[in-house]
């Protein structure tokens, strides 16, 4: 869902601080010829194979990590909390817009991306307003290179280089077996509570789900009425879930889901 206007004067309204998964940037480091730094007592300016590079490294720490936005416009205190929408806005004649910056990361990271980016005006009754530059990055499905060859992550609300075991981990990311758990408060005995599990394998999971819930009317004496909560797919839960090894797979023959029982002194 794109932000709005109204949306970004809030987030700076609450002074709401740059994370994991959010980002705030000046129009500026998107301009060619603006200084971003002294060298040797000579200002160094940025120009398109500068702007490239620092944007492929946000860009694809953001993909490597959670996924998450970068805001372009908003300006920040020394906590790199969102204070104001800045003056210097970009123009309708710059040529910057959300197609050019699509197709900088698409250019600048390997593989390309599939980023969503557009602009926020602040007059939008006219052609001609300035804006802001929003990008919204998901997830990737595996790890990505910045235009340096190497692979960046997000850490807190900054970035750094990947080591070599993170990138493997991040490659394996789509072969985890993507598993939906049945939870169940019940009663192991007449003195002891439990938390019974059943973890359903990948696939059509309409005939899993009927088999569990027949399974689950026949067990009685149920705790907590409708306890049963079943836990989405590891791909489409942004954030957080849970993956369990690949050689958990091996328990799923012929269909059959792994139950477990928790014995309710262990948590």
């Amino acid at each position: 869902m794109k932000s709005t206007l109204k949306e970004l004067d809030e987030l700076c309204a609450r002074k709401e601080q740059e994370s994991l998964i959010l980002e705030y940037k000046s129009c500026h480091e998107l301009r060619k010829g603006t200084i971003f730094g002294k060298k040797n007592g000579i200002d160094q300016k940025r120009d398109k194979n500068s702007i490239r590079d620092e944007i492929s490294k946000d860009v694809s720490a953001f993909l490597n990590a959670a996924g998450g936005t970068i805001i372009f416009g908003i300006e920040t205190d020394q906590d790199s909390r969102a204070t104001k929408i800045e003056n210097d806005l970009f123009k309708a004649d710059e040529n910057i817009s959300a197609e050019w910056f699509t197709e900088l990361v698409r250019r600048s990271i390997s593989p390309p991306p599939a980023v969503n980016v557009y602009t926020i005006p602040i007059n939008p009754k006219s052609q001609d307003s300035d804006f802001l530059l929003v990008a919204d990055i998901p997830q990737g499905e595996q790890a990505y290179q910045a235009a340096d060859k190497r692979f960046y992550k997000r850490v807190g609300p900054g970035r750094q280089p990947m080591e070599q075991h993170e990138i493997v981990d991040v490659m394996n990311r789509t072969k985890g077996a993507a598993l939906k758990m049945l939870l169940e408060g019940w009663q192991q005995s007449s003195s002891e509570n439990a938390l019974r599990i059943t973890i359903l394998p990948p696939g059509d999971f309409g005939g899993y789900l009927q088999r569990a819930e027949q399974w689950e009317m026949n067990i009685g004496n149920r705790i907590i009425p409708n306890a049963r909560s079943i836990i989405m797919p590891w791909n489409s839960y942004k954030g957080g879930g849970v993956i369990f090894p690949g050689d958990w797979f091996n328990f799923f023959g012929n269909g059959v889901g792994l139950t477990l029982a928790i014995n309710s002194g262990t948590f």
